[in-house]
C-alpha cells in the first residue's frame, strides 16, 4: 500500500509542475478598505471581473471593489500556486514594498485591467 501512495503522490506532483502551455498568475488585489487578498487564476481578467461581480472569494465580496495591485507570471499550476501561499504568508508592508518591484509591462497591464474594471462598475 505505501509503495502505492508513493506512486500516486510522484504522478501528482509531475502533474502539479508540468508547464502546460498555458500562462499562470499568482496575484494581490487590493480591496475597499485597503486590505489585500492573494489568489491564484490563468486569466487576470475574467479573475478581476468574478471579483468585482461577487462570484470571486468570499472575503471580497464584502470589500468591493477590488483592483488589481501586483501579479507574477509563471509558466506552471505548482509555481503559481506555490508563489500564491509564500504570499500570503508577506505582512501588508511587504506585500506593498512588492509593487516597486513591478516593470513597466506589469505596470501598464495592471492600469489597463482596472480602467477596465472600472468602466463596468
Amino acid at each position: 500500500m505505501l509503495y502505492c501512495w508513493k506512486s500516486i503522490y510522484a504522478v501528482f506532483n509531475s502533474i502539479m509542475w508540468y508547464h502546460d502551455g498555458m500562462t499562470h498568475y499568482a496575484y494581490i488585489v487590493k480591496c475597499r478598505d485597503n486590505s489585500l487578498y492573494c489568489g491564484y487564476t490563468t486569466d487576470l481578467k475574467k479573475r478581476l471581473a468574478a471579483h468585482n461581480s461577487r462570484k470571486g472569494a468570499k472575503y471580497t465580496r464584502s470589500r468591493l471593489p477590488v483592483s488589481l495591485y501586483y501579479f507574477e507570471e509563471f509558466d506552471s499550476k505548482g509555481k503559481a500556486m506555490s508563489r500564491e501561499w509564500h504570499l500570503k504568508r508577506l505582512s501588508h508592508s511587504e506585500k506593498a514594498a512588492l509593487t516597486k518591484t513591478l516593470g513597466p509591462e506589469q505596470s501598464a497591464l495592471i492600469l489597463s485591467l482596472n480602467s477596465l474594471q472600472e468602466h463596468k462598475l
